[in-house]
């Protein structure tokens, strides 16, 4: 009688091990699975930062090309708003 109260106890502390195990398992699948997860959507990002630098590497250009129109424009601008400063001077002294 001895012996088998001996091996159930054996036999539950065995259960509680495997349903610990599969508990981990199970864990370590879902972490398994997120970890490949972040891995594709860091080669994603990868990806699209390349793509992103070689399309503004093609774009430059055009970019320079507006930055120098901006540049232009603003001069334009402000050496107008000049003239017509000296402009309505000249109307207020004569």
């Amino acid at each position: 009688m001895l012996y088998n109260f001996i091996l159930s106890d054996d036999r539950k502390e065995k259960q509680i091990k495997i349903s610990l195990i599969a508990k981990l398992d199970t864990q370590d699948k879902s972490e398994v699975d997120s970890r490949q997860l972040l891995f594709l959507l860091k080669f994603y990002n990868k990806y699209l930062r390349l793509k992103m630098n070689t399309e503004i590497r093609k774009r430059e250009d055009i970019e320079q090309i507006y930055q120098d129109i901006r540049k232009i424009t603003v001069i334009i601008i402000i050496i107008t708003i000049k003239i017509i400063i000296k402009i309505k001077r000249s109307f207020l002294i004569n």
